[in-house]
């Protein structure tokens, strides 16, 4: 599933498949792995990883990373600000006390977790789980199934109703 050269996308092959921290990323998946979770990161938001992985502990600049990332393209520092906000939040990491993402005001960002290959730590990436599609939390069933419910509510009150005042006015 690798991507071909001309795509413009970061690559780093020694990359493919490295633990950052607690966590283990899949580059061709786009995914972060941490036990049984698995999340698929958005393709700009783990072209930014890639490219602050590719230089753990140094300062890669704002306009290293839009260049990297958006390809040349007009985008503004905010799209690089809501990538590594996202990324952020991937990794339950926090801008005011960093563990993985440190901001250099004015500069750029800088990895300060620990990154290490796959092949370098011993862990193939084959043995490494295939992420899995999450499944989408039960919470966001509940909406509608309670629209559901007040639905048919609706509907059996306005059949039983008619039914009712059907003969209240036919007396």
């Amino acid at each position: 599933m690798n991507q071909p050269p001309d795509s413009g996308r970061p690559r780093v092959p020694e990359l493919e498949a490295f633990r950052l921290g607690v966590w283990m990323v899949h580059q061709a998946e786009g995914t972060l792995c941490y036990g049984e979770r698995s999340l698929r990161l958005e393709p700009r938001v783990m072209d930014v990883l890639i490219c602050l992985a590719a230089e753990p502990g140094k300062v890669v600049g704002k306009e290293a990373l839009l260049e990297a990332v958006w390809g040349g393209a007009y985008v503004e520092e905010g799209a690089l600000s809501q990538a590594v906000h996202s990324l952020r939040k991937a990794l339950e990491d926090d801008a005011r006390q960093p563990r993985y993402i440190q901001t250099i005001p004015k500069r750029g960002y800088r990895l300060i977790a620990p990154v290490v290959s796959a092949v370098a730590s011993g862990v193939a990436a084959e043995s490494v789980p295939a992420p899995a599609r999450v499944p989408q939390p039960r919470w966001r069933v509940w909406p509608w199934l309670a629209l559901a419910v007040l639905s048919l509510t609706a509907v059996l009150a306005v059949w039983f109703g008619r039914g009712t005042l059907a003969t209240v006015s036919g007396r």
